[in-house]
């Protein structure tokens, strides 16, 4: 029996190859073709044993070429792929297991994130917060700039607008008390980090939306104030009706203007000293400048400020009014005017003949 091997260097069935699979199934193969008798004749068995070998050894001989070619570096490329392709998918793997990850973060953390921020924005606003405002100008009145008109504008700090928030939403922390500046950061901590706490009717996202918009409470402010010599502007509301009063037209009869001017009752809550030393020297410097017209019923003003022209007003009947006017020392308007005037025709009298008229 003559068996012819074929080297096939190239057969990719050499990179499997198993010596003693092939070396069985030959034998059995073989000794399945012969009688009995003949298979266990001893020559036949060495003859057996003879091919079995060569086999081995031309497989042998075939592999050593097959993979001492391009096989290995063949092999080692189709392996690197393989490494690549499985660390490209593992690479995508784990990219998409982070995705998933920071999306669920995302939007776990989102409340977190929002309140962190909010108030990170509100601490900054108070670097440099004015909270007063003032606008100011000045008047002359017998003194240059006796008269200071102000206008200020008081702004709640931020601090205490997210204190008094805090305090309309959130329940007092046990051992804290109301928050304060004290505490403040153990409730922005709350605020924060925290869904629970809160007032009925509140959660978190209604105290932030009421610290988003930022409504700062305010309170605005007009004074007039008055500098009476001494270099201290005092506001007006603090001194006495009278003094008031007697400021209050210091400057009117000293404001730059050619207009008329008409005032009524210049004499409430003002005594007779400053009716007479003040009223009456103003009204006086007054009349080379301006029109003046007094409604009054003081004598030391009619007499006093030598009033050019008086127009005596009666009421007969209700909405029916009677006018008689000119000038005191002609007619009976000094007469009729006495009627009227506070202290009667006497007072007009005294002050007549006080002041030589």
């Amino acid at each position: 029996m003559h068996i012819s091997l074929v080297e096939k260097v190239e057969d990719k069935k050499l990179e499997s190859f198993d010596y003693r699979s092939a070396v069985e199934k030959v034998q059995a193969a073989v000794v399945k073709c012969l009688p009995p008798t003949v298979a266990e004749d001893r020559r036949v068995s060495a003859a057996i044993k003879h091919l079995e070998k060569e086999i081995c050894d031309v497989a042998h001989d075939c592999r050593r070429q097959y993979f001492s070619g391009p096989y290995l570096r063949n092999r080692f490329v189709d392996i690197f792929l393989e490494k690549k392709a499985s660390i490209s998918d593992a690479q995508a793997t784990r990219k998409q297991q982070i995705d998933l990850f920071n999306e669920a973060f995302s939007h776990e953390t989102l409340g977190i994130r929002k309140r962190v921020s909010l108030v990170r924005t509100l601490i900054k606003v108070c670097d440099g917060f004015e909270p007063y405002y003032e606008k100011h100008v000045f008047a002359d009145g017998e003194r240059a700039e006796s008269f200071k008109f102000m206008r200020e504008l008081c702004v709640e700090h931020p601090i205490d607008f997210m204190i008094r928030t805090i305090n309309d939403c959130v329940k007092v922390i046990p051992g804290l008390g109301q928050c304060t500046r004290d505490n403040l950061w153990d409730y922005i901590g709350s605020f924060c980090f925290s869904e629970e706490g809160y007032r009925k009717g509140s959660d978190w996202e209604r105290l932030y939306d009421k610290l988003k918009a930022f409504e700062l409470n305010y309170e605005e402010r007009s004074s007039i104030r008055f500098d009476s010599g001494d270099g201290v502007y005092r506001d007006i509301k603090s001194l006495s009706p009278g003094t008031q009063t007697n400021i209050l037209i210091e400057y009117i009869v000293h404001k730059d203007t050619s207009l008329p001017l008409l005032i009524d009752q210049p004499e409430d809550n003002v005594d007779n000293q400053t009716i007479y030393k003040d009223i009456r020297n103003w009204f006086l410097g007054l009349k080379s400048t301006r029109q003046v017209i007094v409604v009054t019923h003081d004598a030391n003003i009619v007499i006093n400020a030598d009033a050019e022209n008086v127009i005596v007003a009666k009421q007969p009947s209700p909405g029916h009014f009677v006018y008689e006017y000119g000038a005191l020392e002609y007619g009976k308007i000094i007469d009729k005017a006495s009627v009227i005037l506070d202290g009667g025709k006497d007072a007009v009298k005294r002050r007549l003949m006080k002041y030589g008229e």
